[in-house]
């Protein structure tokens, strides 16, 4: 079969992830019948791949949205520790100067995220919560399978959600998609098993020709967390010559990848607001009523400054989007609009990945913890 022919029958698959495949077929002996093997399980890896982590669909969401369709560049800069800052007072005073609490990360100049996923092999993601970390991580994946992709480089995404890790690495016998007794590296192989891969091109693209994208260290149970890490260091040794992109919420790094780059993830600035705003509204009867720009007169208007701070969380964004959908308005009741902001930042967000309390805090209900807040809040209230 040759290469012309090969390449007519692939006119959907990624030339930026896949086209090494005649690089390895050229290796192997059996020529035709490899391409043949690795073409059918190309084409379901990238269709899957693009089903699963290609749509959108969180706080309520009546339907799944493509992700492309909505998604607004990010930006990332040098993460300065909230640890740094010795004092509560200091950092009371540090975030009263700066205006909001995301900005703790000092005068670092940001730069684009693809950037800095170019740049380097190894990238630690951080952010707040609903700062963006796994819709960044999927977007990346969505890039190397792209034929015209700003990601530069030609390797295969793997994408693991860590917390789901916890049946792998315990010999869980209940795992749902992965044998029991099973090692993180055999874990990835069978990945590719499941898609019909030959075992002889999963151990070739193993060796250097992965992007592994390591979604939520965050999200790990602290009882397995240490394993997790095991296993990770393990791989990452193993088979350093693949690409690596953890996410992982600022607070809880610890500096666990030491030959990693650390950036953080910034919060949005208001191009970005207005870029997200109007890609989310572009149905027919919003472009003709011109609900995006309605949406954003009022979000800028004095009234609602406070909300526009919301808006640049992009998951408090993507709330205050299905908010004005519904209602062509914000509440006047501003309280209200908070108490759902926080509500979605404490409990729903976690519900929905599915991320479990530690033991000690299962009594520690959404309310118990709203109070909690409420007292710590209060008294810098007051003093304003």
């Amino acid at each position: 079969m040759s290469d012309d022919l090969f390449n007519t029958l692939l006119p959907e698959l990624a030339k930026g992830a896949f086209h090494q495949i005649t690089e390895f077929v050229k290796e192997t002996a059996d020529f035709v019948t490899e391409k043949v093997k690795i073409q059918v399980a190309s084409r379901r890896y990238i269709e899957r791949y693009k089903e699963i982590y290609g749509t959108i669909k969180i706080l309520g969401m009546s339907e799944p949205r493509p992700l492309t369709d909505v998604y607004t560049n990010v930006y990332v800069t040098k993460p300065t520790r909230l640890n740094a800052i010795f004092s509560p007072r200091e950092m009371e005073e540090h975030y009263r100067k700066r205006s909001n609490i995301l900005s703790l990360r000092g005068n670092a100049r940001p730069i684009d995220a693809m950037e800095g996923v170019n740049s380097n092999k190894r990238l630690v993601i951080l952010g707040q919560p609903g700062g963006g970390k796994s819709m960044f991580l999927r977007r990346i994946g969505l890039e190397a399978l792209s034929p015209n992709s700003s990601y530069k480089h030609s390797v295969i995404p793997v994408y693991i959600e860590l917390k789901s890790l916890q049946h792998i690495i315990t010999k869980h016998p209940t795992a749902l998609d992965y044998p029991a007794s099973m090692t993180f590296i055999e874990a990835v192989r069978h990945q590719f098993d499941n898609f019909g891969f030959p075992r002889s091109f999963t151990d070739w693209a193993i060796k250097g020709r992965l992007l592994m994208l390591l979604d939520g260290l965050d999200e790990v149970p602290e009882d397995y967390l240490d394993e997790t890490l095991e296993e990770l260091n393990d791989f990452i040794t193993r088979y350093g010559d693949n690409r690596y992109i953890i996410s992982c919420r600022t607070a809880c790094y610890n500096n666990w990848f030491t030959t990693f780059t650390d950036v953080e993830l910034t919060e949005f600035n208001e191009e970005q607001i207005h870029h997200f705003i109007n890609n989310w509204f572009q149905s027919d009867e919003d472009r003709r009523i011109d609900t995006a720009r309605d949406f954003e007169k009022k979000l800028n208007h004095p009234n609602f400054v406070a909300t526009l701070e919301l808006a640049r969380t992009p998951l408090l964004l993507v709330y205050l989007c299905l908010l004005y959908d519904e209602t062509q308005g914000l509440p006047s009741n501003r309280s209200e609009l908070y108490d759902g902001a926080l509500r979605i930042l404490i409990d729903k967000w976690a519900a929905q990945r599915r991320v479990r309390r530690h033991e000690a805090f299962h009594g520690l209900s959404t309310g118990v913890e709203f109070v909690m807040l409420q007292s710590l809040a209060a008294p810098a209230v007051l003093e304003d």
